[in-house]
């Protein structure tokens, strides 16, 4: 949002026709604004294979609404939401646990339509060989 401002110079004068007036028009700031970064873990040598992304948001305001998204790159499928969270501090990190691939984390802040993404890889934990 663009903002006006109008001073009025009199001078002391009561003429209205003698005064002069000066509007300065100020335009919006843009802030650091949303901010999402990723890191991961290999898959798990386990039943499941899971790997864990740990995801970092900066750039919010407290208790603002934050919907966080991931988009599996390998599938075509529309973006899941892993969560939605009103967080009461700057930063926030949690963690979500997903089979080995490219994804990407989506952060929207729902209270004033800010977005970030960022992209991960979850790479597979293969085991070495030795011959």
């Amino acid at each position: 949002m663009t903002y006006t401002v109008e001073v009025t110079d009199t001078a002391g004068d009561p003429n209205p026709a003698n005064w002069c007036v000066y509007l300065v028009e100020i335009p919006p700031v843009d802030g650091p604004g949303l901010v999402v970064t990723a890191t991961s873990t290999a898959g798990y040598c386990d039943l499941n294979r899971n790997g864990e992304i740990t995801y970092t948001i900066t750039g919010f305001a407290p208790l603002d609404n934050l919907e966080i998204s991931i988009l599996d790159n390998n599938n075509g499928l529309p973006p899941t939401i892993i969560e939605t969270i009103a967080p009461i501090s700057d930063p926030y990190a949690n963690s979500y646990l997903a089979l080995p691939g490219d994804y990407q984390i989506i952060v929207r802040n729902l209270s004033d339509n800010c977005s970030d993404a960022t992209g991960v890889i979850i790479d597979q934990n293969l085991p070495s060989i030795d011959i």
